[in-house]
């Protein structure tokens, strides 16, 4: 596979393609799925992005001697819950073959981000299974809040559309947090010396 191609699938998981794509999926829910799980769907977004920030302060902030662990994949631990989310409320409008054809898309997608981070080095193994971790207890979570409270009736069109749009016009910018984490890290271990 080319650089140019794994390049093109690692973009996909920057958060300048994935936040506004979760900012669909939270107005989707709203307009056609309640109130209640679009406020799911934002708890288990920022679940998913505290818990990975938050490793990656501490990690940077405290390196464990022989763990090639030193920034969980932001770009993994996202789209797992991203596109992971949008396949399965999406395919959850659907019965049979056009169901299973949009999970295996959506897991195809994610593995295909994930394994992108560590062949082009931008990440460990170690690092990348973190973030799979991260994304997938976040979309476990809200998976079992929201399977049975899901209207019936949620046209899955318009979410695709809007998730387009963001991989059509952004994709290949980036949206990184790491250096403002580092150096938040650096602070804080400074400050308060948290590593145990």
């Amino acid at each position: 596979m080319s650089h140019t191609v794994l390049h093109a699938l690692t973009d996909l998981g920057d958060s300048i393609v994935t936040l506004p794509i979760a900012a669909a999926v939270l107005i989707w829910l709203a307009i056609w799925g309640g109130g209640r799980n679009a406020l799911v769907w934002l708890a288990a977004l920022f679940l998913c992005g505290g818990v990975t920030a938050a490793l990656k302060i501490y990690f940077k902030a405290c390196p464990v001697s022989g763990l090639d662990l030193d920034s969980p994949s932001g770009h993994t631990s996202m789209s797992v819950f991203v596109y992971g989310g949008v396949a399965l409320v999406t395919a959850a409008q659907y019965r049979q073959w056009p169901r299973q054809a949009v999970l295996a898309i959506g897991a195809v997608l994610v593995v295909a981000i994930a394994l992108t981070r560590a062949v082009l080095e931008y990440h460990s193994s170690a690092e990348v299974i973190v973030g799979l971790a991260i994304g997938t207890g976040a979309l476990a979570l809200f998976w079992l809040l929201y399977r049975h409270h899901r209207s019936a009736a949620m046209p899955a069109w318009p979410l695709w559309v809007a998730a387009l749009l963001p991989i059509a016009f952004l994709s290949g910018h980036s949206l990184s947090p790491e250096g403002l984490l580092h150096r938040f890290a650096i602070y804080l271990h400074g400050v308060v010396a948290f590593c145990v």
